[in-house]
């Protein structure tokens, strides 16, 4: 299933000039991309996850120009389209810098890019997994 330019601005709560802003900026390209002004273009859900992702870079305070950056440098690392590296990149942001999530470190795509960062990540699902295992393990134990 596909959306109409208006469908994704409602369906993602962005305001339809942010979506053209995104679009004119090549942030964002729709899988099924205009052919000249005033021609329909398409977005499949997956445009429409890349379209609110950077929505979240741009309201915590990442500018047009440093998120068109971020981007850029992840497409090149990863080979990945705007559209996949946003709809599919585990991104974090203090407002100045956004950085790539991977496993349990968060690295640098505009200051320092590809340098690792000294956040700490809690790989949280990884740890409910071993606790569970932990625990099954250790009940195991306590009926034999």
């Amino acid at each position: 299933m596909d959306f109409s330019t208006q469908q994704a601005a409602k369906l993602t709560g962005l305001d339809i000039e942010v979506v053209k802003a995104l679009l004119r900026l090549k942030l964002i390209v729709p899988s099924v991309p205009g052919m000249g002004k005033g021609s329909l273009r398409r977005f499949s859900f997956r445009d429409l996850v890349a379209l609110r992702a950077a929505c979240y870079l741009r309201n915590a305070g990442v500018g047009p120009k440093a998120m068109k950056q971020a981007i850029r440098y992840l497409m090149a690392r990863s080979g990945l389209s705007a559209t996949d590296v946003l709809a599919g990149t585990l991104l974090l942001t203090d407002g100045h810098d956004v950085y790539e999530v991977s496993d349990d470190v968060a690295f640098s795509t505009l200051r320092m890019p590809g340098q690792a960062t000294a956040l700490t990540i809690v790989p949280l699902s990884r740890l409910v997994h071993d606790l569970q295992a932990n625990v099954q393990a250790e009940r195991l134990r306590e009926a034999v």
